[in-house]
């Protein structure tokens, strides 16, 4: 088996589209996982808003299944609204906070898992509702020395591979070749092996390689 951590750190669905042949396509995967989100309604600085995400999902969702490949849909880890507020527009999160955007996210992904008949992976429910101690699954002051607020811990990485494991093991073919695609989340910013699914990797493509292999 063969895995692709296809993640690029700061990009959303609208870049995806863009990046679909080379990152995806061109390695004739016959699984694609699928995570996108957090960059689309929670990055003040490459924002789409929810109708454009919707539409962008869709048709990544749409071109993943007519390769032809399995198709595993992600929902977002939750955002520590306190964080991203210190690294983001002034306002941005006052009147749609980062739980509620998260939320909406989410609930466009759990509608179109359910519209395609497609797996879903809850990763908000896995991690959880980000805190600031040490025992948080997102990255935090007290858990990684940065004030991130998004991001999981390698803990949490593990988390969201072991369910990502499980969904592929019960889709009615084992695939060979698996594509994980998605922003910062999947690439694995600022653990160990980011960007890769090596065999020492903490990011959740890593995680998932093993796992399976």
């Amino acid at each position: 088996m063969v895995i692709f951590n296809a993640g690029f750190p700061g990009q959303n669905t609208r870049d995806a589209l863009k990046r679909f042949p080379d990152a995806v396509a061109s390695h004739a995967p016959d699984c694609v996982v699928l995570l996108f989100g957090t960059n689309d309604l929670l990055n003040s600085w490459n924002y789409t808003g929810e109708e454009e995400y919707r539409r962008n999902l869709k048709t990544l969702a749409e071109q993943c299944l007519a390769l032809p490949a399995s198709l595993i849909l992600c929902q977002i880890p939750l955002a520590c609204q306190t964080y991203m507020e210190s690294r983001h527009k002034p306002g941005f999160f006052q009147e749609i906070s980062a739980l509620e955007r998260c939320r909406k996210a989410n609930a466009v992904i759990a509608g179109l898992a359910q519209e395609l008949s497609v797996p879903l992976v809850p990763v908000a429910d896995l991690l959880g509702i980000p805190g600031e101690d040490s025992a948080s699954l997102i990255r935090n002051p007290a858990n990684s020395g940065d004030a991130d607020g998004v991001h999981p811990t390698a803990h949490g990485y593990a988390k969201i591979a072991a369910a990502v494991a499980a969904a592929v093991r019960r889709l009615p073919r084992r695939p060979h070749r698996i594509v994980c695609f998605g922003d910062s989340i999947t690439f694995g910013l600022h653990m160990r092996g980011g960007g890769t699914s090596a065999a020492d990797a903490e990011c959740y493509p890593g995680q998932l390689a093993r796992l399976l292999r």
